[in-house]
C-alpha cells in the first residue's frame, strides 16, 4: 500500500509518545504512476542524478541475470528508457552502484559470480568479480567499457565508487580469503588513471577480519574517506572505523579513526555534509539490539571520533544517506519489523526524535521492501529514491514533492 504523512500527522499531538515524530499515515498522497519492466526479476536497485539533472537507476535483472540501467526522462522518473550491460559471466549485476565522472558520464561498479572449478554442481567453486563499466552518453543507452576490476576473487558485499579530485573513479571494496579455520579480508581502493577505467592501481586500506561491506568518499578538500568494519578476535564485537586517505588516490592510509564499538555492524554509508565533515549512517547492534544510526563529525579526519550519535530507528537497514538543498539529511530505509520504507528529514543537524528535529514519512507499508533503498537529490532539488518492492519485485521511484518528502509521487518499475 502507498502511504503518505500529511502535515497534520507530524504533530505530537497525533499519537507520537512523548512529543516524537507520528508515523500515522493518510492514504491516496501517493499516486502510481505506472509499471514498466514489468517481467524483470528486480534486484539490488541504487539511484545517482546524471549530468542532465535526471536520474539514472542501476539494477539487476533476475530473469537473465544481468545489469539494467534505467534513464528517467523527467524529474519523477514516470517515463524513462533502459538498457542491458553485455556481460559474459555466469550471473552479473549484482550489487551495483553508479557515479558521474568530469566526462558527464557515468560510472558503475558491481559484483559478477563466475564458475571457477569443477565438472559437476557440487564440486562447483564460485568467486566473484569486481565489474566496472562505463557509459558512452548522459542517458548510458550504450556501454564502451565493461572489465573486471579485481577477477578471481572472494569480493564480499557491495562495492562503492567515488569521483576523485582528478576525475576518476575511485572504487573501494573488499577481498575475502579463506584459509583453513580463519578468515582473511582485505579492504582495497582501486584507482583508475581514466575515465573508463582502461588500467588502474590499487591499494590496500585494510587487512584483517571485517565485515562484507564497504562505502567510500570523497571530501571538498579531494581526499578520500572509506568507511568499514573489523570484527574483533572473539567474533563478537564489531569496531565500525572511517580510514582517511593522505592522498587523492588513496596511495596512503592517513588517519584511522574509531567511529563506535557494536556487536554487529550490518552495513555502512559514508557521505559529507555541507560542513565539509563525514556523516555516517550505520545499522548496528548491541545485545540483539539492532539501531540504524546517525553519526555527525566535527571535523574531516573525524578525530577522536563523533562522540555522539543519533537513532533513526531502531529497527532499520538497507539504507541510503543524502543531503538536501537545505543542507539537511535525508535518509530512506527500510523498517525491519513491517518491511515499510520510510524516509526521515532532519530538520536540524542533530537530527532529533521529536517534531522539531526530524519529519518520517511512510512510503511503504507491510511486507513492501526487500532490499538496496538508495536515494538521492535530483536535478529539481527534490529528493528521489528507489527499492525493490517485496511484494510484487516491482522496481519503484519515489519522487518528493518537498524537501521533507512529506508529499511524493511513486512510480513502480
Amino acid at each position: 500500500m502507498l502511504l503518505g504523512l500529511s502535515q497534520a500527522a507530524l504533530s505530537p499531538a497525533s499519537g507520537a509518545a512523548g512529543g516524537g515524530v507520528s508515523t500515522a499515515a493518510v492514504e491516496d498522497e501517493f499516486a502510481v504512476v505506472s509499471v514498466v519492466d514489468e517481467a524483470a526479476i528486480v534486484g539490488d536497485p541504487s539511484i545517482v542524478k546524471g549530468s542532465d539533472g535526471l536520474a539514472l537507476i542501476t539494477y539487476r535483472d533476475g530473469n537473465d541475470k544481468r545489469l539494467k540501467v534505467a534513464h528517467c526522462s523527467n524529474a519523477t522518473c514516470s517515463s524513462y528508457t533502459t538498457s542491458a550491460v553485455p556481460y559474459s559471466n555466469l550471473d552479473t549485476g549484482l550489487l551495483s552502484s553508479a557515479v558521474v565522472g568530469s566526462d558527464a558520464k557515468a560510472a558503475i561498479v558491481y559484483v559478477s559470480q563466475r564458475r571457477r572449478t569443477g565438472s559437476t554442481w557440487s564440486e562447483w567453486v564460485y568467486t566473484n568479480d569486481v565489474m566496472f563499466a562505463h557509459c558512452a552518453d548522459v542517458t548510458c543507452a550504450t556501454m564502451d567499457q565493461v572489465r573486471s576490476i579485481e577477477s578471481f576473487t572472494r569480493v564480499m558485499g557491495k562495492p562503492s565508487i567515488a569521483i576523485g579530485p582528478d576525475g576518476l573513479p575511485l572504487i573501494a571494496y573488499v577481498d575475502y580469503e579463506r584459509t583453513g579455520p580463519n578468515t582473511s579480508s582485505v579492504v582495497k581502493v582501486t584507482h583508475c588513471v581514466d575515465v573508463k577505467c582502461e588500467s588502474y592501481l590499487s591499494r590496500t586500506v585494510y587487512t584483517g577480519r571485517t565485515a562484507n561491506w564497504v562505502s567510500i568518499a570523497v571530501g571538498p578538500d579531494g581526499i578520500p574517506v572509506v568507511l568499514y568494519a573489523t570484527i574483533d578476535a572473539d567474533n563478537i564485537g564489531r569496531r565500525l572505523k572511517l580510514a582517511r586517505c593522505a592522498d587523492a588516490e588513496c596511495a596512503v592510509v592517513g588517519s584511522q579513526e574509531q567511529i563506535a564499538i557494536t556487536g554487529g555492524a550490518h552495513s555502512g554509508t559514508v557521505a559529507f555534509d555541507p560542513s565539509g565533515n563525514p556523516a555516517i549512517l550505520a545499522q548496528l547492534s548491541s545485545d540483539n539490539d539492532p539501531q540504524l544510526r546517525l553519526f555527525r563529525c566535527s571535523s574531516r579526519p573525524c578525530t577522536g571520533g563523533p562522540g555522539s550519535f543519533t537513532v533513526v530507528d531502531f529497527d532499520g537497514s538497507q539504507h541510503g544517506l543524502a543531503f538536501g538543498t537545505d543542507g539537511n539529511a535525508i535518509i530512506a530505509y527500510r523498517d525491519d519489523r513491517w518491511n515499510d520504507m520510510r524516509i526521515v528529514h532532519c530538520k536540524v543537524s542533530a537530527c532529533a526524535d521529536n517534531a522539531t528535529g526530524r519529519s518520517r514519512t511512510t512510503v511503504e507499508e507491510f511486507d513492501s521492501v526487500e532490499q538496496n533503498v538508495s536515494i538521492t537529490i535530483g536535478g529539481d532539488g527534490l529528493p528521489i529514491a528507489v527499492f525493490k518492492s517485496g511484494g510484487t519485485n516491482d522496481l519503484k521511484v519515489v519522487h518528493c514533492a518537498d524537501k521533507a518528502c512529506l508529499n511524493a509521487v511513486a512510480t513502480p518499475f
